[in-house]
Parts: C-alpha cells; structure tokens; sequence
C-alpha cells in the first residue's frame, strides 16, 4: 500500500475490528461509516485513533450535515418551551441496527429533554426518517 491509501469501511459491527486492526498495522487512515458498533468498538475506535487518522460518522450525507447546524440553532427554544420532539425510524426488516444511526445523530442533537425515538423495521420500507418538534 502506499503513502495515499486510506481505508474505507461501511460493513457491518463484526468486520469493523479486523478493519481497525489493519488499519492500525499498516498505519493506514480509516474513515468508518458503520452503524451498530458496540461500546467496546467505540473505545477501541477512541484508542487508536490516537494513533492514526479516522473519521467516525454514521451518515456522511449533506443533508444531515445541514440538520444539526438547524439543531443548533434552534435548540435554545425547544428547552426554553419544552417542546416535545419526536424521532421515528423507520427501514426494511434487514437493516441490523435498530435506532438507526442516523436517527441517534439526530437524537444527540436535539438537546430538549422531552424526546423520544421509535424504530420499527418493516419490510417494503427502504427508510424513512421523520422528526416531529
């Protein structure tokens, strides 16, 4: 490999740590889109990313990236008039994860106290996110 290769992984939560474990030995920087991870995995992401470049995020998509900078900015009014929030997930019956990790970004970002996430896997949906405030 050489000095311009990077690891790519958006398998699944049991291929992840023979990815990191490569990745750490050849000093290769990763960037992980996996959902699912485990709070072992995640300390071990934390521990070598000490060591090499890596880059955790469980969606990568524009719009999502959007919505937070939306959440912080209107964060302030949903504490200040308890709004009550409301994420739903929905996906097909294959999906592993269950809150998606799309939906736990959102639900971190919202900061009210007054929320909730429901998830259900259906088999014709592909996914569907909705956020009720």
């Amino acid at each position: 490999m050489n000095k311009n290769s990077i690891f790519l992984d958006f398998s699944n939560y049991i291929i992840i740590k023979k990815i990191l474990f490569l990745s750490q030995k050849f000093l290769i920087p990763l960037i992980i889109g996996t959902t699912g991870l485990d709070s072992l995995t995640l300390n071990l992401i934390f521990y070598i990313s000490k060591k090499i470049p890596i880059l955790l995020s469980y969606n990568m998509s524009i719009g999502l990236n959007i919505l937070n900078l939306i959440f912080i900015n209107i964060n302030f009014y949903l504490k200040i008039y308890n709004f009550q929030s409301f994420i739903i997930d929905i996906h097909h019956d294959q999906k592993i994860d269950s809150p998606s990790g799309t939906s736990l970004i959102l639900f971190s970002k919202i900061k009210n106290f007054n929320k909730k996430i429901f998830s259900a896997r259906i088999k014709s949906i592909i996914g569907n996110h909705v956020i009720y405030l």
